[in-house]
């Protein structure tokens, strides 16, 4: 029935159901990189793809437990990236649903932030 649709649908929702590829996973999420990702992307390094989901996954892990854990040295995060659902393959980001929608809802919050931002800056002009 369906031509298999609904099954391949299903298959794919229990797997990584969003799949990206390394320089457009950077271009939509690069928001989200931080000090580091912004130091590495002047420098024009080519392994962007992979400072960026270092930075992504203890965001997506506050996203849903409130804290990033520490390892027993009391190192940062230590937690690999598919304990948050998210896998680097050789060409593409792998995400699972529950990543998508946590990484999508840090990328609006951020954007609102910046929108607001620039509000501010400009009724401030106007107001001058």
């Amino acid at each position: 029935r369906c031509a298999g649709v609904l099954e391949a649908v299903r298959v794919s929702r229990v797997g990584f159901p969003q799949r990206y590829e390394h320089a457009l996973f950077v271009q939509r999420y690069g928001i989200l990189g931080g000090h580091a990702f912004d130091s590495a992307r002047r420098h024009q390094r080519h392994d962007l793809c992979y400072i960026l989901v270092d930075a992504i996954v203890p965001q997506i892990w506050n996203y849903y437990h409130g804290h990033v854990p520490a390892d027993d040295k009391g190192e940062e995060f230590a937690h690999g990236h598919l304990s948050v659902g998210l896998q680097i393959g050789a060409t593409k980001v792998f995400l699972r649903q529950r990543a998508f929608e946590a990484i999508e809802q840090l990328r609006a919050e951020k954007l609102e932030r910046a929108a607001i931002k620039i509000q501010a800056s400009v009724r401030m002009f106007f107001c001058r």
